[in-house]
């Protein structure tokens, strides 16, 4: 995360046009002490930063570990991740309403049916969009780890 600027200098610098982190390892102790890092194996990109760390936060980071860091999970408002990233966010930098955020997923090593489709099907089925038996075939589909 860019917790070294603020949001306004965020605005005042020449901004890249994509924002890569790579997360292979995620963790919020150390790198190297096993109970304080997790082999996420992820790299995610986006065109604004602040989703980007919303995402990384609310997808990988709050994930990794045992137990899992809450307070690194935006999701739940007012801890110092969220007011971070809202403190940019009110300087004019991405979004933190995750409905107006899209994840796309690959995975080069597993099936193409990942949980964010499970999510995404879910999520278009309360949109009208898909019926419930697709989201019950993305699930199943999800589960047996077919494409």
């Amino acid at each position: 995360m860019c917790e070294f600027l603020k949001g306004i200098d965020l605005n005042r610098l020449c901004s890249p046009v994509l924002y890569i982190t790579p997360a292979i390892y995620s963790g919020w102790l150390n790198r190297t002490d096993p109970g304080g890092a997790a082999f996420t194996n992820t790299v995610l990109a986006c065109t604004n930063p602040v989703s980007l760390d919303f995402i990384a936060c609310r997808d990988v980071i709050s994930k990794a570990g045992s137990p899992p860091p809450t307070w690194l999970d935006p999701s739940t408002k007012n801890n110092n991740t969220w007011l971070q990233l809202s403190g940019c966010n009110s300087q004019g930098i991405g979004t933190v309403d995750a409905s107006q955020i899209e994840v796309d997923a690959y995975d080069f090593n597993h099936p193409g049916t990942t949980r964010l489709d499970v999510e995404r099907a879910i999520r278009e089925f309360k949109a009208g969009e898909k019926s419930e038996e697709d989201v019950k075939d993305t699930v199943n589909r999800y589960m047996q780890g077919t494409q």
